[in-house]
């Protein structure tokens, strides 16, 4: 069971960042919807996996706390590519994570690897090594699961050309705005992935 300030303290622990930026940068996700709520003190809500997975996704992107929500709304939704996980070779995998291989976003990527740690419990893990990586600069996400990458991107399922168009602008104009901002990827390993999925641990 993890409450806020556990929570907070957690993600501190595997970020690098301040208590304080992700304090700050916590109570900005709370405020736009993002974030578990409901009752304070003794009676508040535990945080769960997804509220790591959406603000590690911050923080792989940006340290400035007012950041979070449009980071959030850029990045959680994007979309499993699964036209790269097509052939054979993708079958071992496939049978063990049946999930990465069905249409889903990001976050909740992100989200299905920390529950997927915990349920190991550390013995003869399944999970070898896994790494989480925003590339903002192409507005990509990737979740490395033992070698293999998944990708996320934007899905451009549009019905008219003018919509396509639109959203091809969109798309550059955001790129543009994190080429700028953003000079380098940004990636967590397999340590601190662990360290934020222990949190959750029953």
């Amino acid at each position: 069971m993890v409450k806020t300030t556990q929570f907070i303290d957690g993600m501190a622990g595997a970020t690098g960042l301040s208590d304080k930026t992700i304090r700050v940068a916590y109570r900005s996700l709370r405020e736009a919807g993002l974030m578990t709520t409901g009752a304070r003190g003794v009676n508040a809500p535990d945080m769960v996996s997804m509220d790591a997975a959406r603000m590690l996704i911050w923080a792989l992107v940006s340290d400035r706390p007012a950041d979070g929500p449009q980071v959030v709304a850029d990045f959680a939704g994007l979309a499993l590519q699964l036209d790269l996980l097509e052939g054979s070779h993708f079958d071992s995998l496939r049978a063990v994570f049946p999930g990465f291989f069905e249409p889903h976003c990001f976050e909740t990527g992100i989200e299905m690897l920390l529950n997927l740690l915990n349920a190991e419990g550390g013995a003869d893990p399944v999970i070898e090594d896994c790494a989480i990586e925003i590339r903002s600069s192409d507005l990509i996400g990737i979740i490395e699961i033992n070698s293999v990458s998944f990708v996320y991107a934007l899905s451009f399922d549009h019905g008219s050309q003018g919509d396509l168009r639109s959203a091809n602008s969109g798309f550059f104009a955001k790129r543009s705005e994190y080429q700028r901002r953003i000079k380098q990827s940004r990636r967590v390993e397999v340590e601190e992935i662990e360290e934020i999925a222990a949190m959750f641990a029953e």
